[in-house]
């Protein structure tokens, strides 16, 4: 396994944590803030595998689109 440094916005860390406790409560034995990075970047993978390099930009700019018009709460 590798190891990364990731740099994280407050609200970011919020986000994993919050979805790492929703986790906890219903019994998942193991969330936790890396747990939901991990499969966070396996379901990145999944969704752009197979795209072109203009489909995985496009994705990130309508992403990126999206979250500056509706701001995440947390």
């Amino acid at each position: 396994m590798a190891k990364i440094l990731l740099d994280l916005r407050d609200e970011e860390c919020a986000a994993a944590d919050r979805i790492a406790e929703a986790l906890k409560d219903i019994g998942w034995p193991h969330a936790s803030r890396s747990l939901v990075l991990r499969e966070g970047a396996g379901y990145l993978n999944d969704v752009l595998s197979g795209k072109s390099p203009e489909e995985i930009l496009n994705f990130f700019v309508a992403r990126r689109a999206r979250r500056k018009k509706n701001p995440s709460p947390v």
